[in-house]
């Protein structure tokens, strides 16, 4: 308002208001400015005697009040861009579609559930059966409908072996890649100590190091989600990535 106003046409003044809920009233302004130039601290409400805390909100930001208010903006957005990644989500489960099906050991699920939630928070969906397969629903009937719809695959290489029905997907969404009908990304998972020796026909793509994907400069998370999407992630990878990164590539 002021940087867009004729200099000297804008007025500061106090608006303090009793801290009591109940009571909410507001204290003159000459009051208030002579309870902060006497270096008062607080100033009792004269109609409910509660005592209101004194903040001198007219005074030049110093450093360290401009760092705290930048970090409540950052913590601000994060929160605007938590909400609106859910309502994303939300919207994709309505429509049931998803995003990605991610094939893995069972024994590596927890590592694997937890890039999930991180893919929930930049506004992808995955098929995890651990959230998507209703009890008493048929196993193998609903990884194949999985299999047949979701046209990109996450291949999970852990510590443990692969597993039956890792087996059983990896051949089916290699099957789809060879028709060119889906793309499949092998991903790296933690605690693997050497790069395994992945399936023949996985070696013909790109494979994700997620080894250190949580460590703060690691890009591991972001070269997955740009194999999500068909991005190329260009010279600079993007380390730090949100929810308006991947809602702008996938109107692309």
């Amino acid at each position: 308002m002021e940087t867009k106003s004729v200099p000297g046409s804008i007025v500061k003044r106090h608006a303090t208001h009793c801290s009591n809920k109940k009571c909410n009233k507001p204290f003159e302004d000459t009051l208030v400015k002579s309870r902060i130039a006497s270096g008062k601290k607080y100033l009792l409400c004269p109609y409910c005697e509660e005592k209101t805390p004194l903040v001198n909100l007219l005074v030049t930001p110093s450093k360290a009040s401009e760092n705290i208010a930048e970090k409540m903006t950052v913590d601000a957005k994060g929160g605007r861009e938590r909400m609106t990644a859910k309502l994303v989500i939300a919207a994709k489960k309505a429509e049931g579609k998803f995003d990605v099906f991610l094939s893995h050991n069972s024994k590596d699920k927890s590592k694997v559930e937890k890039i999930a939630q991180q893919l929930l928070k930049v506004g992808i969906r995955p098929w995890l059966d651990k959230w998507d397969i209703a009890p008493g629903d048929t196993i193998s009937d609903a990884l194949e409908k999985a299999i047949k719809t979701i046209d990109c695959a996450i291949l999970f290489f852990g510590p443990a072996d692969v597993g039956k029905w890792h087996i059983m997907e990896i051949r089916a969404y290699i099957e789809r890649w060879a028709n060119s009908e889906a793309r499949m990304i092998p991903v790296i998972l933690p605690d693997v100590k050497d790069t395994p020796e992945l399936p023949l026909f996985v070696r013909q793509t790109l494979w994700v190091d997620m080894r250190e994907w949580e460590a703060k400069n690691n890009d591991g998370f972001y070269f997955m989600v740009c194999g999500i999407l068909g991005k190329s992630p260009g010279d600079s990878p993007v380390k730090k990535f949100g929810f308006r990164n991947v809602k702008e590539w996938q109107k692309k």
